[in-house]
């Protein structure tokens, strides 16, 4: 990244907007008849982690196995969901990780549909961790997007390929915050960590998309690679008057920040850029002086998925997802404190809300011997934290034994509810429309659903 692109990104236009408009008017704010339903301070958000899990996670060995379903008695659906692989758990999950077959499933909480929902093998470092299952929620999502060139725009931004409105939520959260911004800071509130060489005909460009707000609301996007050194790029003598600006900016990232690092998950040990990638978000987000408030990681996983990044798994699918998934989540996992730790640079759940994205999930049956397909019709994001405290910890939603959705939310809403959760209103000319929202009439009743119905915060 060239410095000059550095400061032309949105770290150097955040003053633009310093006063833009009179408080009481700033981008973000509610309407007199709406205040009363966003979500008030101590129960909003502060921060919001996002991981986008590049190219499908499969919800049926992860977040969301219902070990009724598919079952090789079954006549119309036999051999899938949970079962589609089932002579290859004792391998990926016995002989691999060591999980004995009596634990490779823990119930969890009932759908909407009343079916009990078990916790599979692949979210095991956050069944290892309580507190976190108690801050969770997880959501049915579904489109019609099959293709990872339409499917990412419409998971990150809300709104479909070709959009002018296609901004993604880093846009949104870098504006709200750049207009009550009273010192003038010019370290970016938004930041997008993608793998380097990532797979950008994809389409993942949407992730700092700034739709129609002004350029400076842009998140600042930087590549993440095995020989990063971002720091070492901006710590370079002469830079004229842009010298304290790209100081200022250096200073956000620590020596350790982004240096190379190593991981490993069921056998697997490799380069990491994710787990560099969520030490580095959790590191912008808990910067002593500047801390930003929101950062996306696009997750490329620890190994590669034979589709491209982390979880397209179109060729071998279980030991891929179980890879990538137990690698991400276990990165994770110990970066939040676990209750009476305390560790100023760990995200805390009562003020961080963390959002597991795909762009769709994984078919419920196989393509070909080993492989599954992109299945945007019944798949999971999960919510952890902020707004979610134990009483909103749940499913929401179901899928039904075809593996499709029963009843879901789709991405637009799921964006509207991740403003929301932030205290942020989501309505405005820039962000969503009251027709983002299945049957809302009003901004006031679209915002009072998203609250309750996927955030199970009482308007």
């Amino acid at each position: 990244m060239r410095r000059r692109d550095l400061m032309l990104s949105g770290a150097a236009g955040a003053a633009l907007l310093t006063h833009a408009r009179p408080a009481w008017s700033a981008w973000g704010d509610a309407p007199e008849e709406a205040k009363s339903l966003l979500l008030p301070t101590g129960v909003k958000a502060e921060r919001c982690l996002e991981i986008f899990l590049y190219g499908g996670l499969s919800p049926f060995e992860s977040f969301y196995c219902v070990p009724e379903y598919g079952t090789s008695s079954d006549r119309e659906y036999s051999n899938q969901q949970w079962h589609c692989f089932a002579e290859d758990h004792a391998n990926v999950f016995g002989g691999r990780s060591g999980v004995d077959p009596d634990a490779y499933l823990s119930p969890w909480r009932a759908d909407a549909a009343g079916m009990t929902v078990n916790l599979g093998p692949l979210v095991m470092p956050f069944r290892n961790r309580p507190d976190i299952l108690d801050r969770m929620r997880v959501v049915v999502l579904s489109h019609d997007l099959e293709r990872h060139e339409t499917a990412i725009p419409y998971s990150l931004a809300g709104t479909r390929l070709g959009n002018p409105r296609m901004a993604g939520t880093g846009a949104h959260i870098m504006r709200y915050f750049q207009e009550r911004d009273t010192t003038g800071r010019v370290i970016p509130y938004s930041v997008v960590l993608t793998p380097d060489g990532a797979f950008f005909t994809d389409n993942l460009q949407a992730a700092d998309a700034a739709g129609l707000h002004p350029g400076c609301a842009r998140p600042l996007r930087i590549q993440v690679g095995d020989t990063f050194a971002l720091r070492d790029r901006l710590a370079r003598s002469p830079v004229g008057d842009s010298r304290g600006d790209i100081d200022a900016l250096a200073e956000a990232f620590k020596p350790d920040g982004l240096a190379p690092s190593f991981g490993s998950a069921l056998g697997e040990s490799t380069s990491d850029v994710t787990g560099m990638s969520i030490q580095a978000a959790v590191q912008l987000l808990k910067h002593a002086i500047a801390p930003a408030r929101y950062v996306q990681v696009v997750d490329g996983g620890l190994i590669s998925a034979d589709g491209g990044g982390a979880f397209d798994s179109h060729l071998s699918h279980l030991a891929t997802q179980a890879r990538n998934c137990t690698h991400t989540l276990a990165q994770l996992a110990d970066r939040i404190n676990a209750p009476g730790e305390g560790d100023p640079a760990k995200l805390d759940l009562d003020d961080t809300v963390i959002y597991l994205a795909s762009e769709f999930g994984r078919t419920p049956y196989r393509q070909g011997p080993e492989g599954t397909g992109h299945h945007p019709y019944g798949y999971v994001g999960v919510l952890i934290g902020g707004p979610i405290g134990p009483d909103q910890a749940g499913i929401v939603g179901a899928i039904g034994p075809d593996g499709r959705a029963i009843a879901s939310v789709n991405p637009a809403e799921m964006r509207v509810a991740l403003l929301a959760a932030m205290g942020i209103y989501p309505f405005a000319h820039e962000s969503f429309a009251v027709g983002d929202v299945r049957g809302a009439t009003s901004e006031a009743e679209a915002l009072a659903w998203a609250t309750e119905a996927i955030l199970g915060r009482a308007s």
